[in-house]
């Protein structure tokens, strides 16, 4: 929409038209966001402002010329607009990173506030945040009352821009209706800084802002994210130990928070360049033991918000080890991932795991995925599979057909059942990614005649040349032994006698004493 000013200006003795082009997008009724697309003017005062000479021949104006600004607005220079006396029906869920009860501190750049006995919940509405300046006097968000209602949130990387509006007492210079917070969370603390009005172009979450009041560091008591409002109880049951820091048999490993009931690191997936980085449970199904977890971001797509969901099917194979499938279609969108994208609905507050659990094109036997709890590797070991229970001679054999360890080498899998040992005295040939040679099985899966066996690497790891976790596909053939590997985890129909995809070879072992059952 493109508007002109009914006055003109003089500037240097030349008179002026001022125009001003919004791009708007409507988010509820009663409420609409909008950005100026013109460049920042210096003659306006840095607004964002057109302007051009007074000619009054000139009886219409195109967008085309007064929309495109050379340098637009970024994601956070946005302005809300809500219709007066509508207030609460303008009121939308908060960003899922704030659905929680929380304890802050707030600092205003020289003096810190507040303590572990304040309080900020936004439960059980999911819409309302209530600051208890019983606890802590110090005002919030340009609040008189501390209560202010969330209107829309945007993200940007693994900052979420959220604006505010407050419908108290706003009579006096120290109070504002509108206020933009920039936050961001790293594990169970959410950082955020707040700034009057619009955001600030730029504005950081650790960072006061020129016209904030300070910034807050919000450590989390408690998450209602799986608890819609009206709903009495949590929708979503994570297995009791899920919490700290997992090895993942991804390209990363996992950080869990029990106390949220969320993914907070490890699980990255990039959709239309948005990084989709922390991801929380909204509901389970325990008898087939499914987790949905929502993306905490929002993706825009073409002009499109979308959020995504992911679906897992859990096994626990011991206290401190889990295999699990994601149970959801790959995304075209998220480099084939396995997660499923949603127009954003701010009004839906439910998921149903069945609608989300029951993918079309269902993994493979052996894609399947393992976490083991840091600090636990001995307690997560497994007997490997029978094939495996020898001491091995073996000859190595590379995707060119270099052959290693064809005269002296050993493998033994019978000092300890759930270990395997190669000894690089005898050949120095890095086998299973594992630069110490030693191998903990953790989970074996037979499909098709093969065993798909993961092992774990307690040693060195750095991701390029030795791995936390190797698949190993084996097979035995009369009184020969044949296994492949591959970083990570499983290919497809990963075989034993040919290099997978990344892997490093093939091995044929011969036994020369068995250890089986």
């Amino acid at each position: 929409m493109l508007f002109k000013s009914d006055q003109t200006v003089e500037n240097a003795g030349i008179q002026y038209n001022l125009f001003k082009c919004i791009k708007w997008r409507e988010i509820t009724s009663y409420s609409h966001y909008y950005y100026v697309q013109a460049d920042v003017n210096s003659n306006a005062m840095n607004e964002r402002i057109f302007m051009e000479p007074y000619d009054p021949s000139v009886t219409s104006w195109n967008t085309s010329v007064y929309c495109n600004p050379t340098s637009p607005p970024t994601l956070e220079e946005y302005h809300v607009m809500v219709k007066k006396g509508f207030e609460s029906q303008a009121a939308r869920p908060c960003s899922p990173s704030l659905i929680a009860q929380f304890t802050y501190t707030h600092n205003d750049g020289s003096t810190q506030t507040c303590s572990s006995s304040s309080s900020l919940s936004v439960c059980p509405t999911w819409n309302t945040m209530t600051f208890d300046y019983t606890k802590c006097s110090t005002e919030q968000a340009f609040s008189k009352e501390g209560i202010v209602k969330c209107l829309m949130f945007l993200s940007s990387g693994t900052t979420v821009f959220t604006s505010v509006l407050n419908p108290g007492d706003v009579t006096d210079s120290r109070h504002s209706v509108f206020t933009c917070y920039a936050l961001e969370r790293t594990n169970d603390t959410v950082y955020m800084s707040d700034n009057r009005g619009s955001c600030a172009p730029g504005q950081q979450p650790k960072v006061k802002q020129t016209a904030g009041s300070g910034t807050l560091t919000m450590e989390y008591q408690d998450s209602c994210l799986d608890q819609p409002p009206g709903s009495s109880v949590g929708l979503c049951s994570l297995p009791s130990n899920w919490d700290g820091d997992w090895y993942h048999s991804g390209k990363t490993d996992v950080v869990i928070s029990g106390r949220t009931k969320s993914i907070t690191s490890g699980w990255d997936v990039t959709v239309s360049s948005t990084p989709l980085t922390t991801w929380s449970c909204v509901t389970s199904n325990d008898t087939d033991s499914y987790l949905l977890f929502k993306s905490d971001q929002i993706v825009d797509h073409n002009g499109t918000s979308y959020i995504a969901l992911r679906c897992i099917q859990w096994t626990k194979i011991t206290d401190y080890s889990y295999m699990y499938y994601p149970m959801t279609d790959r995304e075209p969108l998220a480099s084939n991932a396995r997660i499923k994208l949603e127009e954003y609905d701010p009004a839906k507050l439910l998921w149903d795991a069945s609608d989300y659990c029951s993918p079309t094109d269902p993994p493979e036997t052996e894609k399947f995925h393992i976490l083991v709890k840091k600090g636990k590797e001995t307690q997560a070991k497994q007997w490997c599979p029978s094939p495996l229970l020898a001491r091995f001679t073996y000859k190595h054999v590379t995707a060119n057909g270099t052959e290693t360890c064809t005269g002296v080498s050993s493998l033994d899998v019978c000092t300890n059942r759930t270990t395997m040992t190669f000894d690089y005295t005898k050949c120095s040939t890095t086998q299973a990614f594992s630069s110490e040679g030693i191998l903990f099985c953790v989970k074996t899966l037979v499909a098709n005649g093969v065993y798909y066996t993961m092992v774990l690497n307690p040693g060195s790891v750095d991701n390029n040349f030795y791995y936390r976790f190797t698949c190993l596909a084996t097979t035995k053939s009369g009184n020969v032994v044949y296994t492949s590997d591959r970083p990570l985890k499983c290919a497809k129909n990963q075989s034993s006698i040919a290099v997978a995809q990344g892997g490093s070879g093939t091995l044929e072992m011969s036994p020369e004493e068995t250890c089986g059952k």
